[in-house]
């Protein structure tokens, strides 16, 4: 009988894992509907200036969003960042929407410094809506983690062998690893594509 994988066993070989149903569906409309207020008393900022070309955000959102900033204190997010990275801080919530026809991005890696006892930096992204190949899902490299990378993609047309879109449900989250390659791909559906992210960086 094959054996099912641990999620952080799943994390350390492939270098992602999906954990479901982390957000509750109330929890995933009382952030929408926060994040709306925020969009809407933005008009006139960097962040609404930027997203006008194609991607919403919104950054620094702890004070804003006190019961995902909780939920990213309790298990299993929390056990499974300190198990990749040991002890780690988060630079802060973010809130990301790629409008229909943005959002690509080449494929790169956040890290590619040398690797010793524990990975230095990966990032869980909190799906606020289904989210698909379709709509502008994060493209990754199965098992890229695992090598220094020696040559990056240089066009957002490049593709690299084992490349998947992993499909989440709204109040799933994907945690993986900054050192597998990794880039959003482009939103062909008509709706924005509502995603938190957060970043960890490892202490050393």
């Amino acid at each position: 009988m094959v054996r099912t994988l641990s999620y952080a066993e799943q994390l350390d070989e492939c270098g992602y894992v999906i954990l479901p149903s982390i957000l509750s569906p109330d929890t995933i409309a009382r952030t929408t509907q926060r994040i709306e207020q925020l969009l809407d008393a933005s008009l006139s900022t960097a962040e609404y200036l930027h997203g006008s070309k194609g991607t919403a955000h919104l950054k620094d959102l702890d004070p804003e969003l006190p019961w995902i900033a909780h939920a990213l204190r309790e298990e299993p997010i929390a056990r499974l960042v300190r198990q990749h990275l040991g002890d780690a801080s988060h630079r802060g919530i973010t809130y990301r929407a790629p409008m229909p026809g943005h959002g690509a991005q080449t494929l790169h890696v956040d890290w590619i410094g040398p690797v010793y006892e524990k990975h230095v930096v990966c990032t869980v992204l909190l799906a606020l809506v289904d989210i698909s190949g379709r709509n502008g899902g994060t493209r990754l490299v199965r098992g890229s983690h695992r090598d220094v990378p020696r040559m990056l993609p240089k066009s957002l047309r490049d593709r690299m062998p084992g490349e998947i879109i992993p499909a989440l449900t709204a109040g799933d989250a994907l945690l993986f690893s900054g050192h597998i390659y990794h880039g959003g791909s482009e939103n062909n559906s008509p709706h924005p594509r509502h995603a938190l992210l957060i970043n960890y960086e490892g202490i050393r």
